[in-house]
């Protein structure tokens, strides 16, 4: 025979405050079809004093997010809008696979205080928002064969020389 009173079962552990929002992102995540381009938003606040007065913010931002994410595969280009009001990166993968797993990774986890949300977009629209003004872009990779560096980086009109 025991001795006192016997231990109260323990409650089921209660879920962490941001899992509706999670599920949330998630399920809008599956809900579209994946693409070899991906958007990670709320990365940076763009109106912060950091994002404003270091010059290297958003190039340091963009390569310490390229580092993580390259865990899912070959990124073959990367670019930040300084003034996008989501505090927007995008990264474009060699394949589906990479920016699949890169994206399911990523969404719902916390950085900077801010729960990230990813987004699927075509590589149109990728190239679209890359030749935006302003952009911050990452060098292709120096392995990067010639035909997937123009890819990457949409080749600009040359410049006419003075006569």
């Amino acid at each position: 025979r025991g001795v006192g009173p016997s231990p109260l079962p323990m409650p089921p552990p209660l879920p962490p405050p941001s899992a509706p929002m999670v599920s949330a992102a998630a399920a809008a995540l599956a809900a579209t079809p994946p693409t070899e381009c991906i958007t990670i938003s709320h990365l940076f606040e763009p109106n912060s004093d950091e994002a404003r007065d270091d010059p290297h913010f958003h190039q340091d931002l963009l390569e310490d997010v390229c580092e993580e994410c390259e865990k899912f595969g070959k990124i073959l280009d990367g670019c930040v809008d300084p003034d996008a009001s989501s505090g927007s990166l995008h990264l474009h993968f060699q394949d589906v696979d990479s920016a699949v797993r890169a994206a399911v990774s990523m969404c719902g986890r916390f950085y900077a205080g801010q729960q990230l949300v990813t987004t699927y977009l075509s590589g149109e629209a990728y190239a679209a928002t890359r030749a935006g003004v302003g952009m911050v872009c990452r060098e292709p990779p120096e392995d990067m064969p010639m035909q997937e560096a123009q890819h990457a980086e949409p080749a600009a009109e040359p410049a006419a020389e003075p006569t």
